[in-house]
């Protein structure tokens, strides 16, 4: 093995060496993969590794960044517990002589006109022009700027950068900083997203279905209650839900005489049933000389006699364990034992079927026509709902018995942001009566169209 020395040798020749400044397009990169596996992280953590890649993207270690979303509810801002954690100018003004409401009406007033705000150095000028940079200057904080954020050409919330050491802060920094909006954009827009879903969420939990009227009023409670969460109150509940000083209104369409059609059908369709039942009864007597034939279609012959004669509302129940009890089991034994008959009982069942056979026919024609007047009336009161709405917001639900009923209520707690006067309540009055009438002509114009023909009734309570 041979060893060479080259602590003496000199090398000659020359080579290219490309060097690529990879900070800025590496600090966007980082911030892309923290977006994207946000339910990995948990919230503080997820804020601090986006305001490190920020502070690597400002290439200064003295640039502080702060991100608040544009939260809201009912289209009202709102501060959660993690704007106050993580906004300089929430925490600083809060912390201060600053109430909550006030401060949420100058976030309001920016928000509403935004635009780039930058104080390389905060003077007492400053501060009288705007007063929350007093809290924020009284930090020790020299330079702010205020950055506003757009996702789809809406504000989604706004970037706080800032510094404590003089000159750290300057437009370059803030040049640089743009480049990572379009995905603190991005971020921001998925706080929001998030938030409603928990508002969202919290309204499903523990109240039922809604109605747009006073859907607000569910977003308020739901907020408090999630804000009662941050705050660690103990054993958070929501709040009662009261809509005070407000007008009942009601109506109902019912089908006409609905308990006799239904008495009558049920009564004809029985009749049809018992009478294929004796027929079947008969020829099962002949086919197979079975004396206990006899005796069930005499049965079945008493049971028309009292359904011409009495009520149905005992009779029913025991004609209906008699055929359950006795008649079916009789048939399906014969139907399975002996093939002479099995086509005779087939023909019994397929006139019993309640979707197609003839003991069910009435039954089968009066429900189909209470439905399609129901369905028409239902259309109706969709549209008279949405009409009445752009008058003045009001409760309304509807709810079916044979017909169809609905409840309204109308005042100025179920639209605080809209100045009530009885004059609405006298025009969704007169409303009522005119869409009743209309409802009248529209069931009428059914009557040809119906398989069993129907009246229907109107009531009002104004």
């Amino acid at each position: 093995m041979r060893y060479f020395r080259f602590l003496c040798s000199v090398f000659e020749g020359f080579t290219i060496i490309t060097i690529t400044d990879v900070t800025t397009s590496q600090a966007i990169e980082n911030i892309k993969n923290t977006i994207i596996n946000r339910p990995d992280h948990d919230g503080r953590e997820y804020h601090n590794e986006v305001i490190q890649s920020l502070r690597i993207l400002a290439e200064n270690r003295h640039i502080e960044f702060h991100m608040l979303p544009a939260l809201r509810v009912n289209d009202r801002l709102v501060f959660t517990d993690d704007n106050r954690e993580h906004s300089l100018m929430i925490k600083t003004n809060l912390e201060g002589a600053m109430k909550e409401e006030e401060l949420i009406a100058m976030t309001e007033q920016y928000l509403r006109e935004p635009k780039v705000l930058f104080y390389n150095d905060i003077t007492e000028e400053n501060v009288k022009q705007a007063p929350p940079l007093k809290s924020i200057r009284d930090k020790g904080v020299v330079s702010y700027a205020l950055l506003p954020v757009y996702h789809n050409n809406k504000i989604a919330g706004v970037l706080e950068v800032f510094s404590y050491v003089k000159d750290a802060l300057d437009e370059n920094v803030l040049v640089k900083v743009e480049a990572a909006t379009p995905l603190i954009a991005q971020l921001l827009q998925k706080c929001i997203d998030e938030f409603d879903v928990k508002l969202e969420s919290v309204i499903k939990e523990k109240f039922t279905s809604l109605q747009p009227a006073v859907q607000w009023k569910f977003n308020e409670v739901a907020w408090h209650y999630l804000r009662d969460i941050d705050l660690q109150t103990q054993k958070p509940q929501t709040e009662n839900i009261l809509f005070r000083d407000v007008y009942p209104l009601y109506g109902a369409v019912d089908i006409r005489n609905s308990t006799i059609e239904r008495n009558d059908a049920l009564k004809t369709d029985l009749q049809v049933q018992f009478s294929i039942l004796i027929d079947t009864l008969k020829t099962l007597k002949e086919e197979l000389n079975i004396p206990i034939a006899d005796e069930l279609a005499y049965q079945c012959k008493k049971a028309i006699i009292d359904i011409n004669d009495g009520s149905l509302d005992e009779d029913h129940i025991r004609l209906t364990e008699f055929l359950d009890t006795e008649i079916r089991p009789f048939l399906l034994h014969f139907r399975e034992s002996d093939s002479r008959v099995k086509g005779l009982i087939d023909k019994y069942f397929e006139a019993v079927n309640e979707e197609s056979g003839l003991a069910f026919a009435n039954r089968r024609a009066l429900e189909k026509s209470m439905q399609r007047i129901n369905a028409t009336v239902n259309q109706f009161l969709e549209i008279f709902k949405v009409e009445i709405q752009d008058a003045y917001p009001c409760y309304f639900e509807k709810f079916r018995t044979d017909g169809v009923e609905y409840d309204m209520y109308i005042g100025q707690s179920i639209s605080p942001a809209k100045s009530f006067n009885t004059l609405y309540l006298r025009n969704i009055r007169l409303r009522q009566v005119t869409a009743m009438a209309a409802i009248v002509k529209i069931t009428h114009a059914l009557l040809p169209r119906l398989s069993k023909p129907l009246e229907t009734t109107q009531l009002i309570f104004i």
